[in-house]
């Protein structure tokens, strides 16, 4: 009953998601920009002073994520019980 429901109401938030979507006005049409090339659109982030603490932070972040991920999985699996179905989800 539980499962049903939820995928019934993301079901409807789809839906009238979708609906939403569909009636919004297009924006107006402007002219269009030379595009950077694929290497300079690459480097071009590192050139903003503020996206560079961004960067550090995301991987320090996720190295130390990943790093810790693994004694966490054997925690949860030795310690609490849990089982590799119930970690996954």
């Amino acid at each position: 009953m539980g499962l049903s429901v939820v995928v019934g109401f993301g079901a409807v938030m789809g839906w009238i998601g979708w609906t939403m979507l569909h009636w919004a006005p297009e924006p107006a049409m402007s002219t269009p920009r030379r595009r950077p090339g694929l290497v300079r659109s690459l480097l071009l982030p590192w050139l903003w002073p503020r996206f560079r603490p961004l960067i550090l932070v995301a991987g320090w972040y996720a190295f130390a994520t990943g790093l810790c991920a693994n004694f966490f999985d054997y925690y949860m699996l030795r310690h609490l019980g849990m089982s590799w179905s119930w970690i996954a989800a």
